[in-house]
């Protein structure tokens, strides 16, 4: 009887997993590619797109796919990755807000009754950031780094052994969303640890965990992107079969690493703006409790979202950040061009290592 039961149960599973699998196939998201192409052209944001009928599907299925049922394909995902982002940006932006109120709303703040307790005019304020140590971000961003690259670099050379890697373009739209949902499970972690520890008499301002999740999770911007198109072009490298072509991917491979660790030990500056990146949350500044100013709120739109734009490229032209980006991107960049020499054939490679190689 037992075995009866438990064979039920299999079957009860097996069940419920064909069930999903046959409606995947009717999951219809809102087609983000299709509503900005309405948008720009002046009409209504109406279209959607069905999900593939198949999740990870094999080379040999993906090849025969009609044009029409391979941009759909496209469409759905990347639909699911911009929706997904606008959840995870409402969610990490209410969690920070949260802890905010729940720091703030019993008591006063820790630095102005010490202060009155004292006796002094001016009372110290606690730190603009949530208060992690120097050794603690180092132990952090290894942690975090080291899980990104061993993530991207599964995810390549298993795509790889699968002939799912591609040179046009790259990894599966499947596995894309795999790592962009990992990357947004982060920065909510990120949000909630950054609630537990802000400190009290300090908040975090609406804008705050929308611009940290640029840093973290946004192509071309964050460091993690930068990893993955490093890692694909090692994984193409290797599918390639040419001896040299292999060693620069090792190389490629090698280097990679090795950077990151020269800059977690070695150097505090080109550390910090990598913890902006794989790190964006619990290092944004907070902002003090007192009431706003209203004045910033007077000016033009045009001028708020320059004060708010502004910062955020000047983030990518700093010293610090033109310094990372010769060390890491220029050698990346030979190894690409050897690439393409040797094998030649991938826009894909040539776009995101020569045209695009800012991290």
């Amino acid at each position: 009887m037992y075995m009866a039961f438990m064979g039920g149960k299999d079957r009860l599973a097996l069940a419920l997993l064909a069930w999903a699998l046959a409606a995947e196939a009717n999951v219809e998201l809102p087609d983000v590619v299709e509503d900005v192409q309405a948008v720009s052209q002046v009409q209504p944001p109406t279209a959607f797109v069905t999900a593939p009928p198949k999740f990870l599907p094999d080379s040999a299925y993906i090849h025969s796919m009609p044009p029409a049922d391979s941009s759909g394909r496209m469409h759905f995902y990347i639909s699911a990755m911009v929706l997904f982002y606008a959840g995870v940006v409402v969610l990490g932006t209410f969690i920070l807000w949260l802890g905010t109120k729940c720091k703030n709303c019993k008591a006063e703040p820790e630095h102005i009754l010490s202060s009155l307790e004292d006796g002094s005019d001016a009372p110290q304020l606690p730190p603009r950031k949530a208060g992690l140590s120097r050794r603690c971000k180092r132990a952090l961003f290894a942690i975090t780094f080291s899980f990104t690259y061993s993530a991207t670099l599964a995810a390549a050379f298993a795509s790889g052994a699968t002939g799912r890697l591609s040179q046009k373009t790259g990894l599966c739209w499947e596995v894309y969303l795999i790592l962009f949902g990992t990357a947004g499970a982060w920065q909510i972690t990120q949000a909630i640890i950054a609630a537990v520890i802000l400190p009290k008499g300090r908040r975090y301002g609406l804008k705050t965990f929308f611009t940290a999740s640029l840093s973290g999770m946004c192509p071309i911007i964050s460091d993690a992107y930068d990893t993955l198109k490093d890692m694909i072009l090692a994984a193409l490298c290797w599918q390639s079969g040419v001896t040299f072509v292999q060693v620069i991917g090792i190389l490629s491979l090698v280097h990679l690493a090795a950077l990151h660790i020269y800059c977690s030990f070695f150097d505090d500056k080109c550390l910090a703006q990598l913890c902006g990146s794989h790190l964006s949350v619990l290092v944004a500044s907070t902002e003090d409790t007192t009431p706003e100013d209203t004045s910033s709120k007077q000016l033009p739109l045009c001028r708020r979202l320059c004060n708010t734009i502004l910062p955020m490229l000047y983030k990518q032209v700093t010293p610090t950040k033109r310094k990372l980006m010769i060390l890491e991107n220029v050698p990346q960049a030979f190894f690409a061009i050897c690439y393409l020499k040797v094998i030649g054939g991938s826009l894909f490679v040539g776009l995101l290592n020569l045209a695009i190689p800012v991290p």
